[in-house]
């Protein structure tokens, strides 16, 4: 009889270790995945950030497949001037003017601002960045595309 009882204590132990391990495990993969979560939460509020002047409002993002993201926004004072707050925020990012659709003036009806370009090299991928301001004083639409293309060293 004592027999029996320890080698039903030892299996409730044995299982009961191993239900432990099981749910430390899933505790893990479930804390991996919110981590992954949070950065590609992150790593998307960083690409929109430099295109979202201060004082916008109604800020609207749409991923319209791989490699195209449309930014709109409303400014409620439009003497805040959103059209220079990006342009300076992507001039001191190392984008570049590439077309000038018109001179920023004090024009209401303003549509096309200008397209910026930036090219970044990552050891072996290569992203090519536009963007397309768009819109008047007091709404932005902006268009950014992306291209990763993958390069060989000569």
């Amino acid at each position: 009889m004592r027999r029996g009882f320890l080698a039903l204590l030892r299996v409730r132990c044995a299982s009961f270790h191993t239900t432990v391990a099981t749910r430390i495990a899933i505790v893990i993969v479930l804390l991996i995945l919110a981590l992954a979560g949070v950065g590609v939460w992150a790593s998307a509020r960083a690409l929109t950030a430099p295109f979202v002047a201060q004082g916008a409002a109604e800020v609207q993002t749409q991923n319209n497949g791989f490699g195209e993201r449309v930014i709109t926004y409303r400014m409620p004072n439009p003497d805040d001037g959103w059209q220079t707050y990006v342009a300076r925020g992507l001039a001191s990012n190392g984008w570049r003017l590439t077309r000038d659709g018109m001179q920023w003036g004090g024009t209401e009806t303003i549509r096309s601002l200008g397209t910026y370009t930036r090219t970044t090299q990552l050891w072996f991928v290569t992203i090519r960045e536009r963007a397309e301001l768009q819109g008047d004083r007091s709404t932005a639409r902006i268009t950014v595309y992306y291209v990763i293309a993958l390069h060989e060293d000569e």
